[in-house]
């Protein structure tokens, strides 16, 4: 029951402001719940099949968690101005889309995290791109390419844990 009460109280707040977007989330949410109620009959029958599907995905969020720690804790200790100021002085700019390619490909494999990767040295790059002046979707596609490239030739990556538990 407090369960459809927060519900309604999101969805009063998103009329409150006004966000269209959130409107439309918001009632999309409440048809697939409301059609979810009439499929398993009852409301707890729901909320345990909920719940269910959700202790699931406890590891996934905690890795995720983690990895928010480690670039903010790399943040704070200048690992990545430190890495950003190095980047500017030794990656020459014409060869600059292959590098972050190469760079993000050999991160991803040493650590076997695509996520990982993406959130920390992609984060390097994409300023490095600023910096230097260069289109940063270009640098977004080589990022990810790389860090998905080098996930998968990992053996043992994140993905294969996350299967075998």
């Amino acid at each position: 029951m407090i369960h459809t009460i927060f519900i309604i109280i999101a969805i009063l707040y998103s009329f409150k402001v006004q966000s269209i977007l959130l409107i439309i989330l918001s009632l999309i949410f409440l048809g697939i719940f409301v059609f979810s109620v009439k499929k398993f009959k009852t409301l707890k029958n729901t909320l345990d099949i909920a719940i269910a599907g959700t202790k699931k995905s406890y590891l996934l969020v905690f890795i995720f968690a983690l990895l928010g720690a480690l670039s903010a804790s790399w943040f704070i200790s200048g690992t990545i101005p430190a890495l950003i100021y190095y980047g500017i002085k030794i990656i020459n700019p014409n060869y600059f889309y292959v590098f972050s390619f190469l760079i993000t490909s050999l991160f991803s494999f040493l650590i076997g995290s695509s996520f990982g990767t993406v959130g920390t040295i992609g984060l390097v790059m994409v300023s490095l791109a600023r910096g230097i002046g260069l289109d940063i979707y270009i640098v977004a596609g080589s990022i990810i390419s790389g860090a998905y490239f080098g996930d998968r030739v990992f053996q043992c990556h994140l993905v294969l844990t996350l299967y075998l538990f």
